[in-house]
């Protein structure tokens, strides 16, 4: 679940809890929109936990210089010595 749709489903679950009055038979509309803002909230933490753990593991990465493909070419030609 993406960060934008998180958010929208939190709008969407606070606007039904805060501001929805009417009833309907069958469908409780509060508990709805209770169920859309905690599935938002949830969704929003688990984004957020992703961006975090990929953000630490790229930053290892960073740490490390990568060999460019032209730097192992140079290498292999003057090994080879073409």
């Amino acid at each position: 679940m993406s960060l934008r749709f998180s958010i929208l489903l939190i709008a969407i679950g606070a606007a039904v809890v805060f501001l929805v009055d009417r009833e309907s038979q069958g469908v409780e509309i509060q508990t709805l929109g209770l169920i859309f803002l905690g599935g938002g909230i949830a969704g929003l933490v688990f984004s957020l936990a992703v961006r975090v753990i990929r953000g630490a593991s790229s930053s290892r990465r960073r740490d490390e210089e990568p060999a460019t493909a032209g730097e192992d070419r140079r290498e292999s030609v003057l090994r080879d010595g073409r």
